[in-house]
């Protein structure tokens, strides 16, 4: 066991450091599926970023999102006594409507940035932590020049006044940041926001992602990887990320990764399980034999899952039960990120699921079982194919 992970480290090492042909083939996807904030809306080489909030608004809430982005990024904020103006910040302020601007595009000087609050988004720090990545300018997945490949928009569903929301960003605002479209990212629209007749406006090319959109817990681990890349970027400059698996060097202290959900380890290396009755956090599927995943009660499980260099792997999830949410995202239910991306949210299911056959891009995925019941299960299966 301690040989088989020894070599599992070795060769994720080897794969950083060689730079070869599939880091820098993966690299080129990444740019042409990156999350993109534009660069005339956004508050760079402004630190501390200035806030107000309005005395109508509740500011526990608030100050807890506020706390996150610091804790997640490089970004510092600046409580205000009044209303802020052009460049220097932003302002929270109630509404009957809950939504943003999107940053100062001008940076006029007495022009007011505001994010809008109604009574109950003023009380859900996932909706104005995604409000506030909106206003640092981060921007909805569905923009994106390649979305198709992903989703498809149905605008024949769509409400007239809204199709600039869907509108695709220009090639020449756009920036690259390697990371890829995210079904789990706080910007992603519900299918059938913005719909004129309650069907579906966005129709994802995998059906089991419908759940996922739309989700308000918060903002994805790419949504802050995008914000620490565009913010943060000469905090580590000179130190080489060291990070496998989507993560990325703490802006804050250049010697740790980040790791998204499921990733553990000084390289996120390796699955982040704690859990005893998880029997390891690493998997290596070998190509003559099918490894089986078979948990059950209450845990959490996470597996950072390879195979050899040059090959996928197969994914047969024969059966899932764990508890409903809606939307559902990680830490839920099962997740299982079979794209390029590691960093990228996975599949996530919650409920009861049977027969679903996944095909991984890469040669390493993870999966991770979140078991909140003692009638929870999951049976996988996974095979290393060409």
């Amino acid at each position: 066991m301690i040989l088989i992970y020894v070599v599992l480290i070795i060769i994720q090492i080897k794969e950083l450091f060689s730079l070869n042909k599939f880091e820098r083939k993966k690299q080129s996807i990444f740019k042409r599926n990156a999350i993109y904030a534009n660069n005339h809306r956004n508050f760079f080489n402004i630190n501390p970023i200035q806030y107000y909030i309005s005395s109508t608004l509740d500011e526990s809430k608030i100050e807890e999102a506020i706390q996150i982005l610091e804790s997640k990024t490089c970004l510092q904020f600046k409580k205000q006594r009044q209303t802020v103006y052009g460049d220097k910040g932003f302002n929270y302020v109630k509404n009957n409507e809950c939504h943003t601007t999107s940053g100062p595009e001008y940076r006029y000087k007495f022009i007011e940035e505001n994010i809008y609050l109604n009574d109950e988004c003023s009380q859900s720090v996932g909706r104005i932590l995604q409000l506030t990545g909106q206003m640092l300018g981060l921007i909805s997945c569905v923009k994106l020049s390649n979305r198709n490949k992903f989703v498809t928009i149905n605008e024949d569903n769509l409400d007239e006044k809204s199709k600039n929301l869907f509108n695709k960003v220009d090639l020449s605002v756009e920036e690259n940041y390697k990371t890829s479209f995210d079904f789990g990212s706080g910007l992603l629209y519900k299918s059938t926001q913005y719909s004129k007749n309650k069907n579906p406006v966005i129709i994802p090319k995998n059906s089991f992602f419908y759940d996922m959109m739309g989700q308000e817990y918060g903002l994805s681990f790419n949504d802050y990887k995008v914000l620490n890349n565009f913010y943060c970027s000469s905090n580590c400059i000179n130190k080489p990320n060291i990070c496998l698996n989507g993560g990325y060097l703490n802006p804050n202290n250049c010697r740790e990764c980040l790791c998204s959900n499921g990733y553990g380890g000084i390289f996120c290396h390796i699955g982040a399980s704690k859990d005893a009755k998880c029997l390891g956090d690493f998997i290596l599927v070998s190509p003559n034999f099918v490894k089986n995943i078979n948990l059950k009660g209450k845990m959490t499980c996470s597996y950072a899952i390879s195979s050899s260099f040059k090959t996928k792997i197969k994914i047969k999830v024969i059966s899932v039960f764990t508890e409903v949410y809606s939307p559902c995202y990680e830490k839920m239910g099962l997740e299982v990120k079979y794209f390029a991306d590691q960093g990228a949210t996975g599949l996530c299911l919650c409920g009861k699921f049977d027969n679903i056959t996944l095909i991984s891009e890469t040669n390493i995925i993870m999966i991770e079982y979140n078991g909140m019941e003692d009638n929870n299960y999951v049976n996988i299966e996974l095979k290393q194919i060409i």
